[in-house]
């Protein structure tokens, strides 16, 4: 399968993971899927580049906690997002808010856990 559909298919299955399950949970809101679709863009674009970026200062914490860590730094990443949402009026992020960290650790959960198994499906040599 072509790289570009992967990703585009990978992206289109995490905004709507996002959607269902800001959907499913009380304390998240999302008001369109263009909204969705741009946080997962966004997401990616934060795993990507900014992620190798603070992994070598949360590895000890991250090392002790067997991975756990890196669910609060993602959820973290979600409220950031729904924050900026709160402060840029554009179409894009009109909408999206993440009430506490609970929430904001679930949303986090399921994108992770279905993010992996895309990877496991797609990333296969």
């Amino acid at each position: 399968m072509n790289g570009l559909i992967r990703l585009l298919l990978k992206v289109a299955i995490i905004s709507l993971t996002v959607f269902l399950v800001a959907d499913w949970l009380d304390g998240i809101r999302i008001g369109n899927i263009g909204a969705a679709i741009f946080m997962a863009i966004l997401l990616g674009l934060i795993n990507a580049w900014i992620r190798p970026l603070i992994m070598p200062f949360t590895l000890p914490v991250n090392t002790v906690s067997l991975g756990v860590y890196i669910l609060i730094i993602n959820a973290i990443m979600f409220t950031l997002f729904a924050i900026t949402s709160g402060i840029v009026d554009d179409e894009w992020f009109r909408g999206i808010t993440i009430d506490g960290m609970i929430p904001a650790l679930t949303i986090t959960f399921f994108v992770s856990l279905v993010s992996w198994l895309l990877t496991l499906l797609f990333d296969r040599k």
